[in-house]
C-alpha cells in the first residue's frame, strides 16, 4: 500500500507543512501509511467484532458531560467529525448514547456501489443509520417533525462543490468547506460538537468532544465553520499522520468572485 496515491500523499504534505525538511515529510507519510493499512485491516475485522471487544478499543476519554448537557435540554446534536483514523470504528459510538437516540451518519456514496455497501453493513452493525448526502435535508426534517431526537455525524473536512461559497485558509492553502452542518444546526437550533478522536497506540482510539455551540441560533455566518476548522487544523498539526492524506482535499481553487472568510 505503500505507492498507493503517493504522490498526493507527498504533495499535500509540503504544501501543509511547508517548514518541514523531506526527512520530515517522509517520516510522517510512512506513518500515515503504517495506519493507512491498519484502517483497513481494522474495517475488515469490525464486522465480526463484538461490542464489548470494540468499546475496550474505542474509549471516550473527555467532554462526554457536553453531549449530556445537551441531552438533557432534549437538544439534537451535530458532530463535526473528519476522517481521523479509525473512523469507521465509531460505529460503536451508538453504545454511548441514550437509546432514544439515534446516531445518524451522513456519507458520499462511493463510485464502487459495493464498497459502499460494505462501508454501511459496518456503520449499521450496532444501530448507526446511513444516510447518503444528497438525502440528509429530507431525512433530518423528518425527524425534526417527528419530534426525533438524534446525533448526527457529519465529516466535513471533505472537498464540497466548486460553487461553494465558504473559503479559508487552512493548513497554508485556500480551502473550502462544507456549510450544511452550520446551516442545519442554525435552523433547527441543534446543538454542535467537534469530534476528536486520538490513536495512542495501535488498534486503539480515544474520542473526545468539544463545544462548538450550544445556541446555534445565535450564531454569525461562518461562526461554527469557523471554529471547525480550527479545533481541525489543530489537530492534524498535533498529530499529522492520523489523517487521510490521500484525499484530494485541495483539487479545486478558489474561484476570483469568492474572497477568503
Amino acid at each position: 500500500m505503500v505507492g498507493y496515491r503517493k504522490k498526493i500523499v507527498t504533495n499535500n504534505l509540503k504544501n501543509a507543512f511547508p517548514e518541514k525538511t523531506d526527512q520530515e515529510i517522509a517520516r510522517i507519510r510512512n506513518r500515515f501509511y503504517r495506519n493507512f493499512c491498519d484502517w483497513l485491516v481494522e474495517s475488515i475485522k469490525g464486522h465480526s467484532m463484538r461490542a464489548s471487544d470494540l468499546m475496550k478499543r474505542v474509549k471516550v476519554t473527555g467532554g462526554m458531560e457536553i453531549i449530556h448537557d445537551m441531552i438533557a435540554q432534549k437538544k439534537s446534536i451535530i458532530s463535526m467529525n473528519a476522517h481521523f483514523f479509525n473512523w469507521e470504528w465509531l460505529c460503536i459510538m451508538t453504545k454511548y448514547y441514550p437509546k432514544e437516540y439515534q446516531l445518524l451518519t451522513v456519507y458520499q456514496p462511493a463510485k464502487n456501489i459495493e464498497f459502499s455497501d460494505v462501508q454501511n453493513r459496518l456503520r449499521g452493525r450496532f444501530g448507526c443509520i446511513t444516510i447518503p448526502m444528497a438525502r440528509t435535508l429530507t431525512a433530518i426534517a423528518h425527524n425534526y417533525q417527528k419530534n426525533i431526537m438524534a446525533i448526527h455525524y457529519f465529516f466535513a473536512d471533505q472537498s464540497p462543490p466548486s460553487n461553494n461559497p465558504f473559503w479559508t485558509t487552512f493548513l497554508n492553502q485556500e480551502t473550502s468547506f462544507f456549510l450544511g452542518s452550520e446551516k442545519i444546526a442554525s435552523k433547527y437550533d441543534y446543538g454542535v460538537v467537534y469530534l476528536d478522536m486520538y490513536k495512542p497506540r495501535r488498534g486503539h482510539y480515544e474520542v473526545s468532544f468539544k463545544l462548538i455551540s450550544d445556541n446555534a441560533k445565535e450564531t454569525k455566518q461562518y461562526e461554527i465553520t469557523h471554529a471547525y476548522v480550527k479545533l481541525l487544523e489543530e489537530h492534524i498539526q498535533k498529530h499529522p499522520e492520523n489523517w487521510l492524506w490521500s484525499h484530494r482535499r485541495w483539487k479545486r481553487k478558489r474561484p476570483e468572485d469568492i474572497p477568503l472568510t
